[in-house]
């Protein structure tokens, strides 16, 4: 007996050891779970003067009901616990402890990205405090992981993202050098300089008057003309391609900022306001975008059905290979009948709204609750994925940012390009898979929320950026004839090899790198692969 109570105390100093070592046990809102003990009701426990507690909510289970309880303020919430155990009115106590999912502790170990934007964790300084206080950080993108995720991309410039939507507010220094650009189009001098049938168009198009039949209208200035708290089209922008690590404002989440990425580029197609797109607009703007080369297509936007013709524009760009990503729609609406379209069509990814707000306005004392449908996100079987819509912080206008409450960006609107930016960083890992084989990635890693497998709320579930990343484990391109390793196939790298020239696999001075034709000999051969890269950079590939 007395070696056992040795070696339990010993046991108990371990373990209190090691706690101190992890820092304090964190409890959520100085809350306990609570399980009343027979024949006593939760307001035995509110009317016990300096003791009392309030109650928070209750907690039905399939086999029991617990109640979530909040101890009075300076108080330990585990002695509490032990005082309510021991006074017979609870069978049992114990504080709300919160939990970190494996890639939290991940992230806290330090080998995620985290760029140095200041509303990705504003105002905290550690992941760990920003995920339990997302009120004032961009949230959507902690929930779904892309910390981890841009650990093996932040976006590649040679991925293109059209934006069929407002327009833009071109000048926020967010989205300077983020644009797609027309190589081949002179600005402004009334020709068609690539042939491809539009006149000036150096970083997309407005369709907003264009007509289609007449193939007349139209402008090669796609800016948004509404105010900046209403220029829908740049705060979609923002959320995927605003520029990353740059120490102000956002994170894109496919917005460069990593070992020389510069993130993807964003194609500009207006086709009208927020209460007035026409369907013809949508289908030049579709068509603009599959021609010029887009990768991924963002429509946060919907309504009813455009008919066959709209059909056919989607089918087209699914058939050419683009992905198609689509806003489900806001109750009441849009579609009166259901899913919003173009979201509805089976060639597009259709997308609803997650939060984790109990309010659509979220101010500062708005409490936290579980992760859930959003109540304005439309539902139905055309459902695939969801991502975060509620309080998304992105670009407002040509400045600023839309943390006010007055300017909160919301709706599933705001979860599209969320999914969309997702879909580009896949894109930029893996370029040569198929928009088929893209989507089946993104509906296989997921969080699934709601009705266990299939469900017409979540559909496959809430994306987890990292998960799909870390189960596919795309491998690193190398930037054949990078001979100096400065991320660029230059001058510089000709002469590193002749100063290598006829060094073998072995030898001490061997490099890998010269070595470009992997023969295990630096020869002339090697230099002929520096020519036929010359000029590209790790972010070309």
């Amino acid at each position: 007996m007395l070696v056992r109570i040795v070696l339990t105390t010993l046991l108990v100093a371990a373990l209190l050891s090691l706690q101190a070592l992890a820092g304090p046990v964190r409890v959520h809102d100085n809350q306990l779970i609570v399980k009343m003990a027979a024949g006593r009701q939760v307001s035995a426990l509110e009317t016990r003067g300096a003791k009392s507690v309030s109650h928070v909510r209750s907690l039905p289970l399939s086999y029991d009901t617990y109640e979530i309880v909040r101890v009075p303020e300076g108080e330990d919430p585990f002695e509490f616990s032990r005082q309510l155990e021991a006074s017979g009115l609870v069978e049992f106590a114990y504080p709300n402890v919160v939990k970190t999912v494996t890639s939290l502790a991940e992230l806290e170990a330090g080998p995620a990205f985290i760029p140095n934007d200041t509303y990705l964790l504003n105002p905290f300084s550690s992941f760990a405090d920003a995920w339990e206080n997302p009120r004032a950080c961009q949230w959507g993108l902690l929930w779904t992981n892309a910390p981890l995720a841009w650990n093996y991309t932040t976006g590649r410039s040679n991925v293109i993202v059209a934006m069929i939507d407002t327009g833009l507010k071109f000048g926020h220094p967010e989205l300077i050098g983020r644009l797609w650009v027309n190589a081949d189009e002179i600005a402004a001098n009334g020709i068609d300089d690539d042939g491809n049938g539009w006149v000036d168009d150096v970083n997309g198009y407005d369709f907003a008057t264009y007509d289609v039949d007449q193939q007349t209208g139209g402008d090669p200035d796609p800016t948004d003309t509404q105010s900046d708290s209403d220029a829908h089209g740049t705060q979609t922008a923002g959320i995927i391609g605003a520029a990353s690590n740059n120490g102000q404002g956002i994170a894109g989440i496919a917005g460069g900022g990593k070992g020389g990425e510069t993130g993807v580029r964003l194609m500009i197609l207006r086709v009208g306001t927020n209460l007035n797109i026409t369907v013809d607009a949508e289908i030049a703007a579709l068509d603009y975008a599959v021609q010029n080369g887009a990768r991924i297509i963002n429509m946060s936007f919907g309504g009813e059905s455009g008919g066959t013709p709209e059909a056919n524009a989607v089918a087209r760009a699914w058939d050419a290979g683009a992905l198609l990503v689509a806003a489900s729609g806001n109750y009441p609406h849009g579609n009166q009948s259901g899913i919003d379209l173009p979201a509805g069509f089976d060639e597009v990814i259709c997308v609803g709204a997650t939060t984790i707000f109990p309010s659509r306005t979220v101010l500062p004392g708005t409490p936290i609750v579980d992760e859930t449908l959003a109540d304005y996100s439309k539902v139905g079987p055309e459902m695939e994925l969801a991502a975060p819509g509620t309080h998304i912080i992105t670009l407002l206008g040509s400045s600023g940012y839309t943390t006010d409450t007055d300017v909160q960006f919301k709706g599933t609107s705001a979860a599209t390009p969320i999914v969309s930016g997702f879909a580009a960083l896949l894109a930029s890992c893996f370029p040569e898979k198929s928009n088929q084989e893209l989507r089946s990635i993104m509906r296989q890693s997921v969080v699934d929320l709601g009705t266990p497998g299939f469900d017409e709320d979540y559909g496959y579930g809430r994306i987890d950026m990292a998960k799909a990343l870390r189960e596919n484990e795309p491998a690193e391109p190398e930037l054949v004839g990078d001979v100096n390793g400065n991320n660029k196939v230059e001058d510089s790298d000709v002469e590193a090899l002749e100063n290598l020239y006829g060094v073998r696999k072995g030898m001490p001075n061997y490099s890998p790198l010269a070595d470009t034709n992997k023969d295990d000999v630096i020869d002339e051969l090697d230099i002929f692969l520096i020519g036929l890269n010359w000029g590209k950079t790790q972010d070309d590939l």
